[in-house]
């Protein structure tokens, strides 16, 4: 790409057109239109790079902090938000004996220019605003069709944690209030701790005579959790997904905390409620997740919703989970992988370090001209995990 900007350039062309054209020429994809014009591409790429910028940030901040020295990125490439230059400074190689600080400048250079080409490409193929109008029309059918609008429950929920288990929710109450819910503590046994509270604004369903009590548990994907899961190799199946925690089932006016033998009832009644026209299930063909924990629970709806322009329909990749309240505790509260922090650290671990902080060459031998950006992080090391693991913990 660099090799054919800098010949159009050498030839006179003004170096946005000849960004373009390099980009053209070596990503050939009917997705993309050639009628967007140099300059809205080069918007696109700086706000691109500025989300690649965010998301190193983000990582190194929420999940690798105790080495966030260390990983800390060039100021150049820092503070770089053209296309046009951080294009030069990745194509510009600066020699095998180059002083280590130049060999992380050209190295981050490719790193950021890759993330931004992959955010530039999963936007023109899937637009987060045609993901935002699909998750509201959505949203809207399951009030049509699946929750009764005249009722809601506003409950404090309780998760009782057993210190034994790496305090995983051994149980569940429900109060109405934060001042009942505190009196809990005082009955509790020496080897349970509460945790705090929470207020979920929960919905109501009847179905063939029984009444689910359900939390909707907001799934937005950002930017870097659909990254990641393309890294990672999987398919982007939740970008308008949706996540219904079934708190509990009243019976004859008392609310009984939700069993997974519930949330299974209640899945097999949302399929055959909500998902009709637009909205169509499909077989689930995603092969097993190799980061998902034994401990975790939900049930899955795999399918497509519908949109309709003109004579086009486009079928975006719909997902729906549905799980108890206790095993959306654990999510939170939880010190083990069923943790999704926890859940989401071990993807970094396995999948990001060595590609975005790589301490070899590991993961780049069919790059006979990479250079070592220097970051001195042993990914292997059990000590590097016994360190990042204690501070994770101490996170939650």
């Amino acid at each position: 790409m660099y090799r054919i900007f800098k010949q159009l350039v050498d030839k006179g062309y003004d170096p946005a057109e000849a960004l373009y054209a390099a980009f053209f020429q070596t990503h050939q994809t009917d997705e993309i239109p050639t009628s967007m014009g140099a300059q809205e591409f080069h918007r696109q790429m700086s706000y691109g790079l500025i989300e690649a910028l965010n998301m190193v940030e983000t990582v190194t901040k929420e999940f690798l902090k105790p080495f966030r020295k260390s990983l800390a990125p060039h100021n150049t490439i820092e503070n770089c938000l053209d296309p046009i230059r951080m294009l030069k400074h990745a194509g510009t190689h600066p020699g095998n004996e180059a002083p280590s600080l130049k060999q992380r400048l050209h190295f981050e250079a490719h790193r950021q220019l890759g993330i931004a080409l992959q955010i530039f490409s999963i936007e023109k193929n899937d637009p987060k605003l045609g993901v935002s109008e699909d998750l509201e029309q959505i949203d809207a059918l399951s009030q049509e069709r699946l929750f009764t609008s005249e009722e809601s429950r506003d409950l404090w929920v309780v998760g009782l944690k057993d210190l034994k288990q790496q305090k995983k929710v051994v149980g569940v109450e429900f109060f109405p209030d934060e001042e009942t819910a505190t009196r809990l503590k005082k009955r509790t046994y020496p080897h349970i701790l509460s945790t705090d509270g929470e207020m979920l604004m929960c919905r109501v369903v009847h179905a063939h005579g029984e009444t689910f009590i359900i939390y909707v548990d907001s799934r937005y994907k950002s930017p870097f959790s659909t990254l990641l899961k393309l890294e990672r190799g999987r398919t982007l199946s939740d970008r308008r997904g949706s996540k219904y925690v079934v708190v509990g089932t009243e019976r004859n006016g008392r609310l009984h905390q939700a069993t997974r033998q519930d949330a299974e009832r209640f899945a097999s009644y949302v399929k055959e409620i909500l998902w009709k026209e637009p909205l169509l299930p499909r077989e689930d063909i995603s092969s097993e997740n190799p980061h998902r924990n034994v401990d975790y629970w939900d049930c899955k709806i795999i399918g497509v919703f519908c949109r309709h322009l003109g004579s086009r329909t486009i079928a975006g990749p719909t997902e729906l989970l549905i799980t108890t309240i206790q095993d959306f505790l654990n999510e939170n509260h939880a010190r083990s992988e069923t943790n999704h922090f926890l859940y989401r650290s071990k993807q970094i671990d396995d999948v990001l370090c060595k590609i975005w902080f790589p301490n070899t060459g590991d993961r780049y031998t069919d790059i006979p001209t990479f250079l070592s950006p220097h970051y001195g992080v042993n990914w292997d090391s059990p000590k590097t995990h016994r360190r990042l693991r204690r501070w994770r913990i101490n996170q939650i």
